[in-house]
């Protein structure tokens, strides 16, 4: 026969039914604790998404309202009501909407913008939380920014190393034959190339490209007849270009005077230009072949034969992103802008 204790069924009872009640408190505590957690994860998401989607639409208004003004400062759209940069903010957004404040400053060549959230029936530059409501988040601020600026280059890698005498730039989208390695002077006060000098700047080794820094006025030369080392495979892509109705755009060198001559010249240089290329003629005498020419005489009134040296193009106003090249202060303006995003 069992013995009977008396309370201890009843205690068991009792205590059992404490634990289920603590138990159940901190279950409903811990899932308080992981609804928080979800609405924040959640929430956090999406904040993170559109704050990636205004930093986008930031960074493309800037450039766009840069470009405008490096093309035209006095464009409708190089100013802080800029359409053109409304529609590329909307563009970077998912929902197609944002609110901008744009600034530019056209004297240091600065556009900063900054892009704030849209939502409809919210408050400018706020976005309704979803989940994080439950813990009394009911909307949070997104906003993003960006700083473009616009100016001449004044250091790069011209694709070509050839230097233009600023004398040549005698108009803009008007195509000329540009002569090389002409000696003397094409007018008065115009300096025209360097006794024995070919137009060729130095070169980096193994490369075409010459390496050129206005801040340092001058340009060593180099001396040669024919296509410069390491170029003919960028002449051949440029003639496959032309041929195919693209005319490339490079940014070559400009000076304003020349000492010394042959591989001892000096190019005084001003700054840089943007030349379309149409054409070219690189060799005196012989028997000059492709790449050596290409569409010398094919112009009308602009034939390059015999001794001729020399480019056919036109000289542009051109707005690059080109990263070969610095963007400052220093050089001429002579059309050539380059645009960038800054810290």
């Amino acid at each position: 026969m069992r013995k009977i204790v008396p309370g201890d069924g009843v205690q068991k009872h009792i205590d059992n039914s404490e634990d289920r009640g603590t138990t159940a408190v901190i279950v409903a505590i811990l899932l308080v604790i992981l609804l928080g957690f979800a609405a924040i994860v959640i929430d956090i998401g999406r904040i993170f998404a559109e704050r990636s989607q205004l930093q986008n639409g930031a960074d493309s208004a800037a450039l766009s309202v840069a470009y405008s003004c490096g093309d035209d400062s006095d464009s409708l759209d190089c100013n802080p009501s800029s359409h053109s940069a409304v529609d590329v903010a909307n563009a970077n957004a998912l929902d197609g909407l944002s609110n901008l404040v744009v600034n530019v400053d056209k004297s240091s060549g600065v556009v900063k913008v900054e892009a704030r959230a849209r939502e409809v029936g919210q408050t400018p530059g706020f976005i309704s939380m979803t989940f994080a409501r439950v813990i009394g988040q009911d909307a949070v601020a997104v906003t993003a920014s960006a700083t473009a600026m616009w100016g001449n280059p004044v250091k790069g890698l011209p694709p070509f190393p050839v230097v233009f005498s600023k004398c040549e730039i005698q108009s803009v989208e008007s195509l000329q034959l540009v002569r090389f390695r002409q000696q003397g002077t094409f007018s008065p006060g115009c300096a025209g190339g360097p006794p024995g000098g070919f137009g060729n700047l130095d070169q980096l080794d193994g490369r075409c490209e010459a390496n050129v820094d206005i801040s340092q006025l001058a340009a060593g030369s180099s001396t040669g007849n024919g296509v410069p080392a390491n170029c003919s495979d960028l002449l051949k892509s440029w003639a496959t270009s032309i041929q195919g109705g693209e005319y490339p755009i490079g940014l070559f060198p400009v000076y304003d005077s020349v000492s010394e001559s042959g591989s001892k010249a000096i190019y005084n240089l001003t700054g840089f230009a943007a030349f379309e290329i149409h054409g070219w003629k690189l060799k005196q005498g012989g028997s000059e072949k492709y790449p050596e020419l290409f569409r010398a005489d094919y112009y009308t009134g602009l034939k390059c034969d015999k001794d001729c040296i020399g480019v056919i193009g036109k000289f542009v106003r051109h707005v690059s992103l080109d990263e070969n090249f610095t963007v400052g202060t220093g050089g001429k303006d002579m059309g050539a802008y380059l645009v960038r995003l800054t810290d």
